[in-house]
């Protein structure tokens, strides 16, 4: 996945690039951070949050973040985090 907050520049980890999320600013990005549930689909209907034509599978792509995250961290799952 690839992200890109405000002007800033373009960031992808280590795998597949399989969805591109724009977040328009770093008050949005920390909102997504804090509860990652609800906001999420804040900023998608309030436009501070882009996909670039591939919202399912960067749907997928958190999915499978939150999957993995759970079987090496429960705790961090169960605080709603998006990492």
């Amino acid at each position: 996945m690839r992200v890109q907050v405000g002007n800033g520049p373009m960031v992808s980890g280590r795998g597949p690039i399989v969805a591109t999320l724009r977040i328009r600013d770093v008050p949005t990005l920390l909102k997504l951070l804090l509860y990652p549930d609800l906001n999420f689909g804040e900023g998608y209907l309030d436009g501070s949050l882009e996909d670039e034509g591939a919202l399912v599978r960067l749907l997928e792509a958190q999915a499978r973040i939150r999957l993995r995250a759970r079987k090496e961290r429960p705790a961090a799952v169960l605080c709603g985090s998006f990492i």
